[in-house]
């Protein structure tokens, strides 16, 4: 992070341990209004943030050879919304 505040760029860290995001609980609701999830916790504003930013570095620990829970939640969770060309912007 420091060396992309240090050329220039703007920098957020966003600690999913701080967000209430809950798990897909595949009602399929996001499927008929535009693809937005209807459950009411923190994954919009994150959500919103992914998608306007220009590169998207996520960073987890690794359980059991797997990323942690809450970045499996999230990844899951954006996957309707985030638009594409997104996705391929993104760095794990």
């Amino acid at each position: 992070m420091l060396g992309a505040k240090e050329a220039g760029n703007q920098v957020e860290k966003i600690s999913l341990r701080d967000k209430k995001i809950n798990h897909c609980v595949a009602c399929g609701a996001c499927q008929g209004n535009g693809g937005r999830c209807v459950q009411q916790d923190d994954m919009a504003e994150v959500l919103d943030k992914m998608i306007r930013a220009d590169v998207i570095v996520m960073a987890t620990p690794v359980y059991f050879y797997n990323m942690n829970g809450q970045m499996k939640t999230l990844i899951d969770r954006s996957m309707q919304d985030i638009p594409r060309s997104a996705i391929r912007r993104c760095i794990l």
